[in-house]
């Protein structure tokens, strides 16, 4: 019975993972832009909507909303789990708390977003299914897939009269769940002087975990079980990683009380502060609770117990992608799992699993096959190329085309928001290894009478926005609409504004702040010597043509150098 579970699970997942390419019906986009999108609320694109339509949150900022009512088939999506971020407010449970989403007797997707601050109170007149599911209650068919959950909170009102279950800080669910590829993370039941349960996920239907993490989420209460997910019926949990949770009185990973199968899962480092299992406790469970590759380190429910399960701290390690706890080089949960079945579908990060043993958890550790390795290279961020366009030819005012490739080949991945910068002519070479913030701005030429810095010097600056993979390739230029290019904080028109030699160089991670050494991205020990690249050489006639953009751009405030002086 219980192996036919888990195939009905994994069966389940498959209709759902591949299914989900299926055409749609139309997508409906919702942001701040009206001139960009159809609508301005999550609602009203809901209530707008037909059954199968795509609703597509237009924004990689944050969107508050709270409320959102779903009694349709639909997929809610955004454009980045970490970037398109929907909170019900700025804190949650102040006034006027409530949750994110009710969704009822539908089938919904909710995909590629993070769902946050939402709130649910007992006892409150105007919730709904007061204290169950601070960011999603639901009685239909959903599934979340690379979604991020956190900060959600259910709780009582100490002053009213509660009767019922509280429960599941981010997910109270009655009916199908499928959690896949994402992260619940921080998010709180809390029953106070009565019973809790379920700090990030109540289940009270049928429940499927794939690929996914549970970290940092907690139960407190009177009665307290289940420090992330609390089962009250069904549960098949398969690759899942549920550490660092916490619960008051027994379950601080996991308590069951229906039917679970866990397969390849680890059920590690959480606490209970009371006597039960401190990882899992199925000691009441009707369905029992069965497992297969299912490793714990303090257990209740009769896993396998291990003491050396070690990971690292929760970070997003993969741009698009939902934060993970990366197992240990030394973690025993490292090639301890069977996947000759599931390795087609990779892992929490989209990598691929080997043939045969793998990573138990939801995330795969490349094999390092040298044992003197102990950890992944640094960070190297370094650019491989600089190229203008026309290179020959070239007049005052002709239009020109710089571009800069840069890549990462370094063993892990980057950090997001530093600079790249473009020197033409500068006084002196730019430093291979900076000394402190040498933004091209601060190689300027004496600064004419009555003019700004920098008026007759040309240079530009990026600002890369995203993390940079393992391996992965970045191509940016001087167009003036280019994604990264900031206006601000460069000089260029498109094109070269005074005749002779030009030599460029271009620097990668060029500031971190104002005295900050080596930029933003730390890549020591070696990492820095290869951040600059030029000089590239072109020379520009005297004779000039009209430019095809020549005027200046709007004045905006630099970010970067507020304020330069420059000795003549």
């Amino acid at each position: 019975m219980r192996k036919a579970l888990i195939a009905t699970a994994f069966a389940l997942f498959l209709v759902v993972w591949y299914g989900a390419t299926s055409a749609r019906a139309e997508s409906l986009k919702v942001c701040d832009d009206v001139g960009v999108c159809q609508y301005a609320t999550i609602q009203d694109a809901v209530d707008h909507a037909h059954a199968g339509d795509e609703i597509l949150i237009n924004s990689l900022s944050v969107y508050t909303e709270a409320g959102i009512v779903i009694e349709k088939d639909l997929t809610i999506r955004g454009l980045d789990p970490n970037e398109t971020i929907v909170q019900a407010a700025a804190t949650p449970c102040l006034a006027d708390a409530d949750r994110v989403f009710r969704i009822t007797g539908a089938k919904v997707t909710i995909a590629d977003l993070t769902i946050r601050n939402g709130c649910s109170i007992a006892g409150m007149e105007n919730h709904v299914f007061g204290g169950q599911g601070g960011g999603i209650w639901s009685s239909g068919t959903l599934v979340l897939r690379n979604v991020v959950l956190s900060n959600n909170q259910v709780t009582r009102d100490a002053k009213a009269a509660v009767v019922g279950t509280i429960g599941g800080g981010a997910i109270f669910s009655i009916g199908s769940l499928s959690i896949i590829n994402s992260t619940l993370h921080d998010n709180t039941a809390q029953g106070g002087s009565g019973a809790a349960s379920g700090g990030a996920w109540f289940n009270k239907g049928y429940g499927l975990v794939f690929n996914s993490t549970f970290s940092g989420n907690s139960v407190e209460g009177k009665e307290a079980l289940g420090g992330a997910i609390y089962n009250d019926d069904t549960l098949a949990l398969t690759f899942g990683t549920i550490v660092r949770n916490k619960a008051a009185t027994a379950g601080g990973g996991l308590f069951t009380h229906g039917s679970t199968e866990a397969s390849n899962s680890v059920i590690a480092q959480n606490k209970v502060t009371g006597g039960g299992g401190a990882d899992c406790d199925a000691g009441d469970a009707i369905g029992g609770m069965s497992a297969s590759n299912t490793w714990a380190t303090v257990d209740g429910c009769g896993l396998v117990t291990n003491s050396n399960l070690y990971f690292a701290d929760l970070v997003v390690v993969r741009s698009g992608h939902t934060p993970v706890h990366m197992p240990r080089l030394d973690s025993a949960a490292v090639g301890a799992a069977d996947c000759s079945e599931r390795k087609a579908l990779g892992d929490q990060l989209n990598q691929p699993r080997p043939a045969t043993t793998c990573t138990i958890g939801a995330v795969e550790l490349p094999r390092v096959l040298l044992p003197t390795v102990m950890s992944p290279a640094p960070t190297d961020l370094e650019i491989v190329d600089l190229r203008i366009s026309p290179s020959s030819g070239l007049r005052v005012g002709t239009p020109v085309e710089i571009t800069i490739v840069l890549r990462n080949r370094g063993g892990l991945v980057s950090d997001k928001n530093f600079w790249v910068d473009l020197y033409i002519n500068p006084t002196v070479e730019p430093p291979n290894r900076l000394n402190n913030s040498e933004v091209w701005r601060l190689l300027c030429h004496p600064v004419e009478v009555g003019q700004p810095a920098c008026y007759n010097d040309q240079g530009i600056a990026w600002q890369i926005t995203d993390y940079v993979n393992v391996g992965e390739t970045i191509v940016i230029t001087s167009r003036l609409d280019d994604f990264y290019l900031k206006r601000a904080e460069s000089n260029w028109r498109g094109f070269f504004n005074q005749a002779g030699e030009k030599k460029l160089w271009a620097f990668v991670d060029s500031w971190g702040g104002d005295g900050v050494k080596y930029g933003l991205i730390s890549e020591l020990p070696n990492g820095e010597e290869n951040n600059l690249f030029g000089p590239v050489r072109v020379m520009v006639d005297s004779a000039t043509v009209a430019a095809a953009d020549s005027a200046q751009p709007e004045e905006e405030t630099p970010v970067r150098v507020r304020e330069i002086a420059i000795t003549p």
